[in-house]
């Protein structure tokens, strides 16, 4: 090959000039901008494991209807021990109810429940078998993820040769304890009555309890959509001392 006359190696220097002007060289183009590096990021309300009952009033948190049955076996013990009393009178038979749990976007929920059944004797001093049905609306305010307090109004009728008719407001709470971290709870619910009215369809011959308490005790089970329960509800009323008599009922549910 003929060497290059040097009259036109400026020429020629120029035009390579002007080819690598705007196109960066090697060096430069393996650099590339430093990716991201791991810093932490502003804390979000969905990250804690403890959620703030009043966060949900922002219309994030779903609301939910959840109806439910449910089967058992009731008691009822009436002692009275007092003049014209007939002692013990003991009841027992198969009870069914249905209900509907309503939870909010806010922290308040609503539940209603009713329950009915046949009430077979257990002792001599009954002598016909005792109808129960009874009807609840409680107005829950959840003031912790584990904790709700209750209030509301409860109405029960039980039908034998005459009719007894209750009406009862009561206040208390719920909790619900994780059971080693699976699908198990344990619930506790607890209400105390401090106004009972009871009338019979004989006139004002029912003395009304002057105090009520209202206890239940379980394990329940949830795993998405299946939701199931075992409680065992006791009530126990308190008449004034003149009349002696006490009276309790206990049932068994699933």
């Amino acid at each position: 090959m003929n060497p290059m006359p040097r009259r036109l190696l400026p020429a020629a220097c120029a035009l390579v000039a002007l080819a690598s002007v705007g196109k960066p060289s090697r060096a430069v183009a393996q650099v590339a901008p430093a990716p991201p590096g791991i810093a932490a990021r502003p804390a979000r309300p969905a990250d804690s494991l403890f959620k703030d009952p009043a966060s949900a009033a922002s219309g994030s948190s779903p609301r939910f209807i959840t109806p439910y049955l449910a089967a058992g076996i009731a008691e009822h013990r009436i002692d009275d021990q007092g003049p014209g009393g007939n002692g013990l009178a003991k009841t027992s038979g198969a009870v069914f109810g249905a209900g509907v749990d309503v939870t909010t976007r806010g922290m308040l929920s609503f539940r209603l429940h009713f329950m009915t059944g046949t009430l077979g004797s257990d002792t001599v001093t009954v002598t016909r078998d005792r109808r129960m049905s009874q009807a609840s609306l409680d107005v829950g305010l959840a003031i912790s993820p584990s904790f709700t307090v209750l209030a509301g109004a409860q109405v029960r009728r039980y039908e034998t040769l005459q009719i007894e008719r209750w009406l009862m407001l009561r206040a208390g709470g719920e909790a619900h304890v994780s059971l080693g971290g699976g699908p198990l709870r344990g619930i506790a619910r607890l209400f105390v009555l401090p106004l009972i009215s009871l009338a019979s369809d004989q006139g004002g011959t029912s003395t009304a309890p002057s105090f009520g308490l209202q206890s239940e005790i379980g394990v329940g089970f949830e795993r998405r959509r299946i939701s199931a329960s075992l409680t065992y509800d006791v009530e126990r009323f308190s008449f004034p001392n003149a009349t002696a008599r006490k009276e309790q009922v206990g049932a068994l549910l699933f």
